[in-house]
């Protein structure tokens, strides 16, 4: 009995074998620059852009478009993909907003709308943010509508929570990735932060506000000679954040309004970037002012977007000529001398500025400039979230550039990445840098080269033309190509199924008018200058595969433009049309001129050939004068249709040796309009006149013609679909397109499907794909075939064809890539069975995948925790490469971080850093706040925190500089003469800590926790902390002053906080940095996440670290019943583990 998996896969196996054939899709060209911004780059390598109305989907391993999704009615403002690696998370979900407010929910792989989200606002969207959650299990959405709402909305339910209207403008918004409760707004004239959001409940009060001001005290706001220097210039740029509820008086040369993107810093926790056109800017939150900044000359081309990355402290900039750079923060060094890109304010002569502890951000690689057209703007960046060293450009045109960064190989680190470590890989950027607290690394060369380009048509498009349909003789090599014309006479060759633009070619001068296909690999296009004026017309034939082109009618001299060009059935002629000229038959294989028409013959306004033999009918006297004959050769006979202005047909018959006689002239018998097409299959003929008059001819009997008012008005063509017996036709019309039937006898015409357009989206072109698709051309420059309902313009994926040697995109449904991802890195195999739980249709899905993973990096792991880190960086699971990269870390270091060669976990770690690289980070942070000298209360925060950190001198320094006319300075003494006098070994440490319980019982806390740490009783002061649920303090003080028992004690009840508040994946790293690997199986146990659990037992046992007998069975049987739920082999677990521990 065949099962529904046996059905899967051989569907699947039938359409890799057969003939590539369209569906329904659309293919997006330029971009409006309106679309800015809407750019998003998935964690599983998709990428989706806005283009006009469309949602665009592309394969960023393999540069394919994948999906195109055309129900929004208004220009794209923004798009945000679906998290994959969450429980309410998908493969290929995406959402979209637009111009009108709508917001879609789309399925990319199965081609639908999932739903329309009601917003209840009618206005721009202008920002898109995933609520921050610590659990993951739903989908919640802020969205921002012009001017001032912002809202957020349940995804799933298609419903909004909440609202809140504010009384200032918004320009953007984005959350703290560090604190789940903290989200900021980018206004006008100030930045305003919430400390208390709630994913369910609406913001309360006005929030704080903050504005740019320059603190410096001294400073001339003005720019005068100096500001052209760095160093002075850096000064002026090291404003401040001023809380108030008015605007303080501003400096000129730099203002929020001013500001281009504003966002959290992604590697530092409480810092936020500020984008100016020449400057960026990093601001402490903590202290409220500027603490780096990143800027370049005014000459250059102006910043329009950046990125902060969060493996490593870099920042891509964008510029608008299109060239992206990286700037890499370094410590400060002396004498460097800046390259012309870095206006950062170091020391260049051995100047004061070599004790300055600003961050510092290097200019360290820049890529080529994009050449763009007179009309071409950057549009948008995206960066892989993953990997964060694949970018993306977009530009106006259509086109997007990837950019790659790679480290260039050198005799200095060839051999070594780290001093004594191995370079294991480079599948992201954590792998290319060290890590900024690590005094060991060596910064690589590096460059950014383009990987790949999606290309787009630069100009309108004019005309389209599909190939000839397919036969039984063209079966073995046919392709469903498509030709399309452009405004710059350039001609461009699609193919509708892979939906790949094969070639491109300047054929003409002029605008492309028209294309004809005389085989699959030849055609014939006209072009022209002018309508109105004479003009010298360019027929050339072109050899699609070379690019070869041959041009026709090469001695002509200005004239009438070329109406029409015909290639006869059997592609033995093509004839000429001229504008009130003669008719000329041409033959086809020698490019030679057969005969003509002379100019007393009334002028042909439409012709067509036709595949039939014309019953005999009245000669016409006018026919049988007019023809010029030349013998070219013996062929087979074909018979063609001219209509003139009077709206008679006038039939031809080119014999066996080419000579062209007159047949037939068929009058109307009614009165007709002056006729705008004609169009044949077999004994049926369509003619349509300029009223929307619609005549049916029977071409075998005269008559026997009928007329049918369609109510069209400009009907622009006609033509017939392929097929036998098949005699539908589409009639494009200045107001949409319409789908007829011809039945009957005698015959009578049936409409089918009609598609009305509006004035902003017009059908210019349009023709049959097949005998069942339509492919249309808009004045978007979208190209989208139909099918014979004209409602719809994509598919599922797995309907479409991809090219056969880039295959299809890897997309794997989130739980088929959870398993994947374990059995890969557990056991590195690239050939997969059905005992491991997985059906022949997934099989299939796994065999594709494994085409684009890293294969030489993962055979070179030999660790287990290393490879798994390698595989969900190559799968793009996100929450497991956070694991992973911590679990990794601490698996492999050894208890003594002194004596270790694993490399030190970077900035976005910080809370599960080792405690010595914790207290080094907020040493240097502290260290930054005293080098920036701010008024009294800055300074006594300055001083305290020294207090804190054990840096009694540094504290002492601070203390005894208050200037004696201070009315604080008294304080200050005796709390110096305290510090100096009192240590751990004080004999009257009981007074000391009842002073400290009397202050933090009046609510005076940070005065009684610095007693208590002068005294040694750090833990103490953590107890406190953690019982006025101070846990971000407690853990800080404990990493930096604490000893391993007690700060292990610490953490070990934060992590039970989380816990409690449902923060699961924050708590398994916490125990992870402390070792405690059994309570982190049994956490993933209980939230059954096995796959995780499994691979954590099986790296500790590889290196030797003992865990529980008993979790260890429970993770194994756990495994076992998953494998036996997806139809595995259980024996096979077994076998696994004890090879592991063998």
């Amino acid at each position: 009995m065949e099962t529904n998996k046996d059905k899967r896969h051989s569907i699947g196996s039938e359409q890799s074998n057969r003939l590539h054939m369209t569906a329904p899709r659309t293919f997006s060209n330029q971009c409006h620059v309106l679309n800015k911004g809407s750019l998003d780059w998935s964690e599983n390598g998709l990428l989706a852009y806005g283009s006009n109305n469309l949602v665009v989907i592309v394969d960023t391993a393999k540069v394919i478009p994948v999906q195109c999704f055309t129900d929004h009615k208004s220009l794209i403002k923004k798009l945000l993909w679906v998290p994959f690696d969450s429980v309410s998370g998908a493969s290929s979900e995406l959402v979209s907003a637009d111009c009108t407010g709508d917001i879609a929910l789309w399925d990319v792989c199965r081609g639908r709308c999932i739903s329309w989200i009601d917003s209840e606002q009618a206005k721009p969207v202008n920002g898109l943010e995933w609520v921050p959650s610590s659990l993951n299990n739903d989908l919640l959405l802020g969205v921002l509508h012009a001017p001032y709402t912002f809202s957020v909305l349940d995804v799933r339910k298609g419903t909004r929570l909440w609202k809140k209207t504010f009384c200032d403008t918004i320009n953007s918004f984005a959350f703290d990735p560090f604190h789940l409760n903290r989200i900021a707004f980018l206004c006008p004239e100030c930045i305003l932060f919430f400390d208390n959001f709630e994913r369910k409940t609406a913001l309360s009060g006005n929030g704080r506000k903050f504005y740019i001001s320059n603190t410096a005290a001294g400073e001339n706001s003005t720019v005068n000679e100096e500001s052209t220097r760095p160093r002075t210039r850096f000064k002026r740029l090291m404003k401040g954040l001023v809380l108030g509820e008015s605007q303080p008086k501003m400096d000129p040369s730099l203002t929020v309004s001013e500001c281009i993107q504003f966002s959290y810093h992604r590697a530092l926790r409480n810092h936020i970037i500020l984008m100016y056109q020449h400057d960026i800017l990093i601001l402490d939150l903590y202290i409220s002012m500027t603490v780096g900044v990143i800027s370049i000359d005014r000459s250059f081309s102006p910043f329009c977007q950046m990125y902060s990355c969060r493996q490593r402290d870099i920042i891509y900039c964008l510029q608008e000529s299109g060239s992206l750079s990286l700037k890499l923060r370094r410590k400060p060094i002396a004498n460097y001398l800046m390259s012309p890109m870095d206006a950062s304010p170091v020391a260049v002569a051995g100047n004061e500025s070599s004790s300055d502890t600003y961050l510092w951000y290097e200019h360290r690689i820049q890529s080529e400039i994009i050449r763009q057209t007179k009309n071409s703007k950057v549009l948008g960046l995206a960066v892989c979230p993953i990997t964060e060293k694949h970018c993306a450009i977009l530009l106006s045109l259509g086109k997007i550039m990837f950019f790659e960064l790679e480290k260039i190989m050198t005799a200095s680190n060839d051999v070594s990445f780290y001093l004594g470590r191995r370079d294991s890989h480079k599948i992201a950027l954590s792998n290319i840098f060290p890590s900024f607290n690590d005094n060991q690394g060596l910064i690589p060369k590096v460059r950014l080269y383009t990987r790949g380009m999606l290309p787009s048509l630069e100009s309108t498009l004019t005309v389209i033309k599909y190939c000839p349909p397919l036969t039984s003789a063209t079966r073995a090599k046919y392709k469903p190509l498509l030709a399309v014309g452009t405004n710059s006479g350039n001609i461009a060759i699609f193919n509708l199924a892979t939906g790949l633009m094969l070639k491109e070619y300047h054929v003409h001068s002029h605008p492309v008018r028209g294309i004809e296909w005389i085989s699959q690999r030849y055609i014939i296009s006209w072009s022209f200058y002018s309508y109105t004026l004479n003009t010298k017309s360019q027929v050339i034939v072109t050899d699609i595969q070379c690019g070869q082109s041959t041009p026709v009618r090469i001695n002509k001299v200005d004239e009438p433009y070329v109406v029409f060009v015909k290639v006869s059935p059997l592609k033995q002629y093509f004839v000429i049309g001229i504008k009130d000229g003669p008719v000329e038959i041409w033959d086809l294989k020698s490019m030679s001129l057969l005969s003509k028409m002379s100019k007393r013959f009334p002028p042909a306004v439409c012709m067509e050939w036709v595949q039939c033999n014309l019953s005999k009918g009245k000669k016409n006297s006018i026919t049988t004068t007019i023809i010029e004959e030349n013998e070219i050769g013996s062929k087979y006979p074909e018979h063609l249709l001219i209509s003139d202005i009077t709206g008679n047909l006038y039939a031809f018959l080119i014999d066996s040796n080419s000579f062209l006689k007159p047949g037939t002239m068929i009058e109307p018998g009614i009165l007709l309009k002056p006729p705008v097409y004609l169009t044949c299959k077999l004994n049926i003929a369509l003619q349509a006149d300029s009223d929307g008059n619609l005549f049916v001819w029977d071409l075998s009997n005269q008559m026997d013609k009928q007329k049918q008012h369609i109510n069209r008005l400009e009907i622009r063509k006609l033509k017939f679909a392929p097929g036998a017996g098949n005699f539908r036709f589409l009639c494009l019309s200045s107001d949409g397109i319409d789908i007829f039937n011809v039945f009957g006898s005698p015959q009578s015409i049936e409409i089918i499907s009609t598609m009305k357009t509006d004035k902003k989206l017009q059908v210019v072109d349009a023709d049959w794909a097949s005998a069942e698709h339509s492919v249309i051309m808009f004045n978007d420059h979208s190209i989208r075939v139909f099918d014979l309902k004209l409602t719809k313009s994509y598919s599922s994926i797995y309907n479409y064809e991809f090219d056969d040697l880039l295959g299809p995109p890897a997309i794997l449904d989130r739980d088929l890539c959870k398993m994947f991802y374990f059995w890969l890195s557990a056991t590195c195999k690239k050939v997969y069975s059905t005992e491991l739980g997985f059906n022949n249709y997934e099989l299939s899905l796994i065999k594709n995948a494994c085409h684009s993973l890293p294969w030489t990096e993962l055979e070179l792991c030999t660790k287990i925790a290393e490879r798994s880190l390698i595989v969900c960086q190559s799968l793009g699971l996100k929450n497991e490469v956070q694991f992973w990269t911590v679990a990794f870390h601490y698996i492999l270091a050894g208890d003594d971080y002194a004596t270790s060669v694993v490399p030190p976990l970077d900035s976005c770690y910080d809370v599960v850093c080792d405690c010595e690289t914790y207290r080094k980070i907020q040493l240097e942070r502290v260290l930054l706040h005293e080098w920036k000298s701010g008024d009294y209360m800055h300074m006594r925060r300055v001083a305290d925190k020294f207090i804190l950190l054990g840096e009694k001198t540094r504290a002492l320094d601070l203390l005894l500089a208050t200037n004696v006319n201070d009315p604080n300075y008294y304080t200050d003494a005796l709390k110096a003469c305290l510090i100096a006098t009192v240590d751990s070994n004080t004999a009257n440490q009981s007074t000391i800590k009842l002073v400290a319980a009397n202050l933090i019982a009046e609510n005076k806390i940070d005065e009684g926790i610095q007693l208590l740490c002068m005294i040694g009783k750090g833990s103490q002061a953590c107890r406190y902390l953690i019982s006025y649920n101070r846990w971000e303090q407690a853990v800080w003080l404990a990493k930096c002053s604490l000893s391993k028992d007690d700060f292990d004690t610490v953490l070990k009840s934060w992590a039970d906080h989380l816990l409690s508040n449902r923060n699961q994946e924050q708590a398994v790293l916490v125990l992870l940095s402390l070792k405690r690997f059994n309570d982190v199986l049994k956490i993933l146990i209980n939230s059954d996440r096995i796959y995780r659990a499994a691979l954590l037992v099986l790296a500790c046992q590889q290196n030797n670290i003992s865990l529980d007998s008993i979790l260890e069975k429970e993770v194994c049987e756990k495994l076992k019943r998953e494998l036996y739920i997806n139809g595995g082999d259980g024996d096979v677990v077994d076998n696994l583990f004890n090879e592991n521990k063998t």
